[in-house]
């Protein structure tokens, strides 16, 4: 394995994969592997536990299991987030007529580890991917939310007042 000042060398792998900017990426197996039974699961490069690609469930993803807010976005992406709406069982509380605003659920009270510190806030990316495709994201905005606008104000750490002040919120 060839890095930059360094070169590791191990068995060959039986099985690497990578997406188009080269990170680990493989959504239906593990993305590098060894005949030893060695495996790195990951997806759009990020770490994850097997059981992500192999028995997703989202409760799981949103919980305290993933140790990061990375492994929970790819995994959830992976997975679908409006898939994981309906199997959460979740109804919006608010929604933004704009899909880039978004539409704030409440998390049920089984999902985290402390029931109502979040809210989740499903976004459409303002800017389309490459290929023209636009992406839909889920972001833990603050428990207290009520509307999709004091959701994105929590998440730029700002009073309802300030967001709506930014040019073109609304």
């Amino acid at each position: 394995i060839p890095l930059q000042g360094v070169c590791i060398l191990v068995d060959q792998h039986t099985a690497l994969h990578r997406d188009n900017q080269q990170r680990l990426h493989c959504g239906t197996g593990p993305a590098w592997a060894w005949a030893d039974g060695t495996e790195i699961w990951a997806l759009d490069g990020i770490r994850i536990p097997s059981w992500v690609v192999t028995d997703p469930d989202p409760k799981r993803m949103l919980g305290p299991e993933l140790e990061n807010t990375e492994q929970r976005r790819v995994g959830l992406a992976h997975y679908g987030w409006d898939r994981a709406v309906r199997a959460l069982g979740m109804s919006p509380i608010d929604t933004h007529p704009d899909p880039r605003m978004g539409a704030l659920y409440r998390l049920p009270d089984d999902v985290l580890e402390a029931p109502g510190q979040a809210t989740l806030l499903v976004v459409d990316n303002a800017s389309p991917d490459r290929d023209g495709t636009t992406r839909r994201y889920g972001l833990l905005a603050s428990g207290t939310a009520t509307t999709v606008i004091e959701a994105q104000a929590s998440l730029a750490q700002l009073s309802v007042d300030e967001f709506l002040a930014l040019d073109g919120a609304s």
